[in-house]
């Protein structure tokens, strides 16, 4: 992961929301197909929900799972897991809405693919703000398999709103495992 200090700017070093038409009239090559006919006015608008969203969620729960094309997925019954841990950055503040805007428009072209979402959470332990991009899968099997090959230590279960610590899961799969081939 990288760390911040709200260097967004050094990016975007005259930052303002209003050229959001003109960054994704030029990422439309990157359209997932839910967006094929949509006008770049109904991306922008995708974009500024997805990040009001995400803002709000965080702010109010210190975590969020937002997709650009269905929203907010919390209660869902899917599994988070960031397969893109280069792209994942801390804070050691809870995130803005530019923070947010920037993150999301620096990851775009990851945002747009199917079953790809923003997620942020608070880590207790280090005491730093984490934004990611994550993908949602339905099954907690992919979801850990994904984690392991990524090498993360936790998923997040969006319906029961739970973080789930891939070490314990694995290592009990593998104590099962285990127990089956002695039983034999």
């Amino acid at each position: 992961m990288t760390s911040t200090n709200r260097d967004f700017k050094s990016f975007f070093p005259s930052f303002s929301p209003e050229p959001l038409k003109t960054v994704v009239s030029r990422a439309s090559a990157l359209k997932p197909p839910s967006f094929t006919s949509a006008s770049s006015k109904t991306q922008a608008a995708a974009i500024q929900r997805l990040v009001g969203t995400a803002c709000r969620l965080h702010a109010f729960t210190k975590g969020s799972t937002v997709s650009l094309v269905d929203g907010d997925l919390v209660g869902r019954k899917l599994f988070a897991v960031s397969i893109y841990p280069d792209q994942s950055i801390e804070l050691g503040s809870p995130p803005n809405r530019q923070d947010i805007f920037v993150f999301v428009l620096l990851n775009l072209h990851l945002l747009v693919k199917p079953a790809h979402a923003f997620g942020s959470w608070f880590d207790p332990v280090r005491n730093v703000h984490v934004l990611d991009v994550v993908i949602c899968v339905s099954t907690l099997h992919a979801a850990i398999e994904l984690g392991l090959l990524f090498g993360q230590t936790s998923i997040y279960d969006l319906a029961a709103q739970a973080v789930i610590k891939i070490e314990t899961v694995a290592s009990g799969r593998l104590r099962n495992q285990e127990t089956k081939a002695t039983v034999r």
